[in-house]
C-alpha cells in the first residue's frame, strides 16, 4: 500500500495577506479609470467579449483580468482553510505572480492615455502585489523545506 503524502497549511505572511485582501475590496470603491469606481470597471470587462472572439489582444487581456480578481476572491480559502503539500504553494505562487503580472501589465495597454488611470487602480494592483509578497520564501519567515514539513 502506497503511503499517503501528509496535508499540510500554506505557508504564509498572513498579515501581508489580510493587508492584501482589505487593500482589494477597498479598490472597488475608489476612482479606479477616469470617471469610473473600481467596481463599475470590473463589471465594464463583459463589454469587451466580442473583441475577444475577434481576437484583439488587448480585449483578451482585459478579460483575463476576471481570472486574477477571481484568484484574489479565492486566495483566502486557499491561504487559510485549505491543506496540501508543496505543489499546491507552487500553484498558489505562480497563479498570484500571473496575477500580479496581468494587473500591473495593464498600464502598458494605455500608452499615453495612462492620466486616465486613478487611485484605485493603483491600490487594486498593489494589493496584488502583496498577496505575491506574503507567499514569497522569505516574507514567510522560515525556509519553505522547514515550512512545508512543520
Amino acid at each position: 500500500m502506497k503511503p499517503q503524502a501528509e496535508s499540510l497549511r500554506v505557508p504564509c505572511h498572513r498579515p501581508f495577506a489580510f493587508a492584501a485582501w482589505a487593500l482589494f475590496v477597498l479598490s472597488f470603491f475608489l476612482p479606479s479609470f477616469d470617471n469610473a469606481w473600481g467596481w463599475q470597471c470590473a463589471i465594464m470587462i463583459q463589454y469587451y467579449w466580442p473583441g475577444v472572439w475577434e481576437g484583439k489582444l488587448a480585449c483578451i487581456h482585459l478579460v483575463l483580468l476576471n481570472f486574477a480578481n477571481l484568484f484574489m476572491l479565492v486566495s483566502p480559502w486557499f491561504i487559510l482553510r485549505w491543506t496540501g503539500g508543496p505543489r499546491l504553494f507552487r500553484w498558489l505562487r505562480r497563479g498570484s505572480a500571473a496575477s500580479l503580472f496581468l494587473t500591473a501589465a495593464l498600464m502598458l495597454e494605455f500608452g499615453k492615455d495612462i492620466g486616465d488611470l486613478r487611485i484605485g487602480y493603483f491600490v487594486w494592483v498593489f494589493s496584488f502585489g502583496l498577496l505575491a509578497a506574503s507567499l514569497v520564501r522569505g516574507a514567510v519567515g522560515i525556509p519553505l523545506h522547514r515550512a512545508i514539513a512543520n
